[in-house]
């Protein structure tokens, strides 16, 4: 699902504005003279895109300029800074001696808006003042201590003087980094991810965050250098050594760095983790700021998404509240950046000040008037961005951190957005730790039936066969491996003889299929991993649901498990349909399968409804969507031998499109296709629907794709818009 912080929609924002020509200011020429920040000023807004000048301004010892409209007392420093995450201020430099001479900083209301977690009093890092945390010293169980660089920690475990720091692997194994240049162009569509480093000028440079391509590393750039050598020195690694940070050393024919002082403790036993990452729900009293919701999570529902993280919260409580919406999906829990060093680090949107115990600005005495409503809110993990907990987390720290947030904030459902990489980082996928987009696009020029093609259950290709009927499918076998085709008219011929090497072209009678849509040969078989270290995160985080699901049982309690996945009208995708065979294999209780009916891709994955409001094309194909998927979902509960009638499959799906401008900007949901679906939600009996996300369910710019409206003109015509109008849609189902 999207998500302002880096989503599909910011990145595509930037890739257009360099299409355009726009770009951020990088000469003196745009900016104004440097002066001393005015918190009660209202109008720093960036004008680099009408090619005017952006403020520069003193404050907390460096230089800023605004990446977005500031409103006055949102402070600069009190947020993340990178202006390509869509930040509010981004730090240019640090402030020379003689611009901070007689400079005192003002700021007041430096939790404006929706800037950050609250504590009363003390250091923002440290807030109730924990002792910091030495190499040098002994914990014992229980100690709790903070690191500059990883947070809060309590010792699980005894800890010896220079072994293990808090929330930091000893050891870490070494891989050469590619220079920038040599990768660059590699990155062009996707830009770097952040935690990707790479070599220019000497020096090392990690990705602060998201990071287009075309930003070279330097300072003031949302790269950051490293003190990673560029040449290291290796030496063979000595048990009676200490070694101090960055010192690099083999053993066993591999290769490694120290993130830390350490001795006697071995490169092997580096992934041990004695400290377990402190959140402070007792110190913010975070139960009772929640609140408690009044009853269980009703079967069937309109939660709209909420990006948690935004600079400011939609009236929730209030104006939603009068429109009929009571329920809520809270948008997204990954791994705090700090995770990257080998600790398991959860936060709001992977920011560090947005703890889980005391969230970002408002948004927890908002939950609290929410259920006071006679509402409540699902908290969802995840999302299209950022770094899932489980790519971080062991199966122990993930059902840990899980039962204390569900704890904590008393939840009674909990949902993990799984996208981008996250869904195929499985055993036998391709993905990674980072996020990136629905995965649900197509490959442009296929014939939409392909899209719908079961390649599971291909047969060998047979020239002792007749012939092959249009919309056959089959494989061959090429330098020993699968290589599929499908008949797009009754032929007799051969894939071999007469195929093509690329995406289909008419008038030959084969269509080699892509190999991004091969199967998984394990996507429907049994669990491919049942050791922990064979796992990859989709296991990971089914096996901890498992082992949480368990301790949930026998404590009584019924907290409802959803997961949100990409999907095409022909259905899941195989990675998405491994994510639901894990998970049922492995005797995950699902009550819910939400699917983003929307980004299909091309227009013969799903036609384009933009200018056409009353035709519900958009609806069709979620339609299309949630119907294939309630097809896959009986096949995997059947294989399981678990018993599900259509009914409770039906009961058990969910739906949420993507209102007004896509980000494949030719489709476009608009407010019939919202009635459309509510029919066919109320027909079937699903469970749950939703939209992406509240903030865009407002009129804005027509044709415009943003995280802050749909698209769509204000007026009450059909490809028009007034504030709320999906949310009375969908809250129409209930009446």
């Amino acid at each position: 699902m999207n998500k302002f912080k880096i989503n599909k929609i910011t990145k595509m924002m930037f890739v257009v504005s360099a299409f355009m020509g726009l770009t951020m200011p990088a000469h003196a020429d745009n900016y104004y003279d440097v002066e001393v920040y005015d918190e009660t000023f209202a109008d720093y807004k960036p004008n680099w895109a009408e090619g005017g000048k952006t403020h520069q301004v003193i404050f907390n010892g460096k230089i800023w300029t605004e990446a977005w409209d500031a409103a006055a007392g949102l402070c600069p420093g009190t947020e993340a800074t990178a202006a390509i995450a869509g930040e509010v201020w981004v730090a240019l430099r640090d402030a020379t001696a003689s611009e901070l001479e007689g400079v005192t900083d003002v700021c007041s209301q430096s939790n404006g808006g929706n800037s950050g977690g609250g504590s009363e009093g003390g250091d923002l890092n440290n807030p109730y003042d924990l002792a910091e945390f030495s190499a040098s010293g002994e914990y014992a169980v229980g100690d709790l201590v903070i690191h500059p660089d990883t947070g809060p920690f309590e010792a699980v475990e005894a800890i010896k003087p220079f072994t293990y720091a808090p929330g930091i692997a000893p050891w870490k194994e070494y891989q050469e980094t590619p220079t920038w240049e040599s990768v660059q162009q590699s990155h062009i569509d996707t830009g770097f991810q952040k935690g990707e480093m790479v070599l220019h000028d000497n020096i090392i440079w990690r990705a602060a965050n998201w990071v287009e391509a075309s930003v070279t590393p330097a300072e003031g750039t949302t790269w950051e250098a490293t003190e990673l050598s560029p040449t290291p020195q290796f030496s063979v690694y000595d048990s009676s050594v200490r070694y101090l940070e960055y010192s690099y050393v083999t053993l066993n024919g591999k290769s490694y760095y120290s993130q830390s002082e350490v001795e006697n403790v071995s490169p092997l036993n580096a992934e041990l983790k004695p400290w377990k990452h402190h959140l402070y729900w007792e110190e913010a009293d975070t139960k009772n700021v929640v609140g408690t919701p009044k009853q269980d999570w009703p079967a069937q529902v309109y939660a709209p998404y909420v990006d948690a993280t935004a600079q400011f919260l939609p009236p929730l409580a209030g104006t939603l509240h009068d429109v009929g919406v009571n329920y809520f999906t809270l948008a997204f829990v990954v791994a705090d950046t700090r995770s990257s060093l080998g600790g398991c680090i959860a936060a709001w949107g992977d920011y560090s000040d947005y703890d889980l115990a005391r969230g970002p600005g408002d948004l927890y005495p908002t939950i609290k008037q929410i259920r006071d409503n006679g509402g409540d809110v699902m908290l969802s993990f995840g999302g299209a961005s950022g770094t899932p907990l489980a790519a971080v987390c062991t199966v122990d720290e993930l059902s840990s951190l899980l039962d204390e947030t569900v704890n904590n904030l008393n939840l009674k459902i909990i949902d993990f957005d799984i996208e981008g990489g996250a869904i195929a980082d499985h055993v036998g996928g391709n993905g990674g730790n980072t996020g990136g987009g629905n995965t649900g696009g197509a490959t442009a020029g296929l014939p939409s039936w392909v899209y719908s093609l079961d390649l599971t259950q291909a047969a060998l290709w047979s020239d002792a066969t007749d012939h092959y009927d249009s919309q056959d499918f089959v494989y061959t076998v090429e330098n020993g491996e699968k290589v599929y085709y499908a008949a797009n008219y009754w032929t007799a011929a051969a894939p071999a003889d007469n195929f093509m090497l690329t995406p289909f072209t008419a008038g030959l009678p084969w269509i080699k299929i892509p190999a991004e849509m091969y199967p998984n040969e394990a996507s429907r078989s049994s669990i491919a991993a049942d050791e922990e270290s064979e796992m990859q995160g989709v296991e990971r985080r089914n096996a901890a649901l498992v082992k949480l699901q368990a301790k949930w049982s026998g404590e009584g309690k019924n907290i409802k498990t959803a997961f949100t996945l990409p999907v095409l009208p022909s259905g899941l995708t195989s990675d998405g349909y491994y994510v639901i065979n894990d998970a049922v294999t492995r005797g995950v209780k699902l009550d819910l399968v939400n699917l983003m009916t929307m980004d299909y891709g091309g227009e013969e994955v799903c036609p384009h409804s933009e200018n056409k409001p009353l035709d519900g094309i958009q609806a069709q194909c979620g339609i299309d969507a949630v119907t294939n998927v309630h097809s896959q979902l009986s096949e995997i509960y059947q294989s399981a031998g678990v018993d599900k009638s259509d009914a409770a499959i039906w009961a058990m799906l969910g739906t949420t499109p993507m209102i007004g401008v896509n980000d494949v900007e030719p489709e476009v949901f608009y407010k019939n296709d919202g009635k459309v679906t509510a029919e066919f939600f109320k027909e079937k009996g699903l469970g749950f629907i939703s939209n992406w996300s509240v903030a865009r369910d407002v009129p804005g710019e027509a044709g415009q794709v943003s995280p802050n409206h749909s698209g769509l003109a204000q007026g009450d015509g059909d490809d028009q818009l007034q504030d709320y109008d999906f949310a009375r849609i969908f809250s129409e189902i209930f009446k």
